[in-house]
């Protein structure tokens, strides 16, 4: 028998196959980087217990581990496993400025992320001026608008994060009705537009009953499905308030003042943007970490600085 000397673990509650099983994920940069330098790939989609996957650990010669939704129980127990071997991860999640990009990690994902935890001096000045180049074009064809409301961003429930990191004012939610009450009883007074996740145009139920709750605008998921149109309702927002959303990096890009809700990278700027060095480092930091899902060449630069030992 082969033994693989790559473990691929993805595994979503409601969606075991999250849209990324072998036929898709072969494809992926991260996916081929491995593959090019003559390793085998242990494909898995299963919630597996802690016995199995120790099973798979020891039967196995893994060099490395590829990771995704790292918050969820039986995929921390894989993260575990692979820091007491000393096997190098790869968390990904999707990411933070454009559709079909993830993010990647060394470490974890949400409290577990580098980004809740790096001092970011490895952010040069040429890649601040990157950056720079992708900001003027990413928001170049934005219409300002009068910015008369708050924009809350909603998020999937089968999210772990929700209730694992989440913190409104002391208490964890786990639904979007949860989140929803809490900020219309905080912001009572104040204009808001909720947005709909692009995935809730699955879920039409949550929308619906999600109405009976807020008097304020939910978007409607079923036309709403762009990634991209979180940046033109933030064109009329003066203060954007999520949980975890990567969204919230879209409403920093654009000076919006913005404050997470839960343990996560955005947690970082927990002064609202107002220190605009510590700002840019940040997103130029996510920036980076973000790459095209099938992009080799950008994703063998993330391992370049990340895994040297491995290019």
């Amino acid at each position: 028998m082969v033994k693989s000397n790559v473990l691929y673990a993805a595994w979503c509650a409601g969606r075991p196959d999250s849209g990324y099983n072998k036929n898709t994920a072969r494809h992926f940069g991260f996916s081929r980087y491995w593959t090019s330098r003559g390793c085998n790939i242990d494909w898995q989609h299963k919630a597996h217990s802690k016995q199995q996957w120790r099973k798979l650990f020891n039967e196995n010669n893994y060099k490395h581990v590829l990771l995704f939704n790292g918050n969820h129980s039986s995929m921390d127990v894989v993260r575990n496993l692979a820091h007491e071997r000393n096997i190098g991860i790869t968390v990904f999640e999707g990411g933070f400025y454009v559709a079909r990009t993830f993010v990647l990690d060394r470490v974890g994902y949400g409290p577990h992320s580098t980004l809740c935890n790096d001092s970011f001096s490895w952010v040069d000045a040429a890649l601040l001026d990157e950056f720079q180049v992708f900001k003027e074009a990413y928001i170049k064809n934005l219409t300002p608008k009068s910015s008369d409301y708050i924009i809350v961003p909603l998020q999937v429930e089968h999210d772990p994060t929700l209730k694992l990191y989440s913190n409104c004012d002391g208490r964890s939610i786990s639904t979007m009705r949860e989140w929803v009450e809490f900020i219309d009883t905080k912001f009572d007074g104040h204009k808001i537009l909720y947005k709909s996740h692009p995935l809730h145009k699955n879920s039409f139920k949550l929308f619906r009953d999600l109405r009976k709750y807020t008097k304020h605008k939910i978007t409607d998921p079923s036309t709403d499905t762009s990634y991209r149109s979180f940046m033109s309702f933030c064109g009329g927002a003066y203060m954007c308030l999520g949980i975890h959303s990567h969204a919230m990096a879209q409403s920093m890009i654009l000076d919006i003042t913005t404050y997470a809700h839960a343990k996560c990278p955005m947690w970082r700027i927990r002064d609202g943007g107002k220190d605009k060095k510590k700002l840019n480092q940040f997103l130029a930091a996510c920036y980076h970490n973000t790459v095209p899902i099938f992009d080799l060449e950008k994703t063998e630069a993330w391992y370049a600085r990340n895994y040297p030992n491995t290019v």
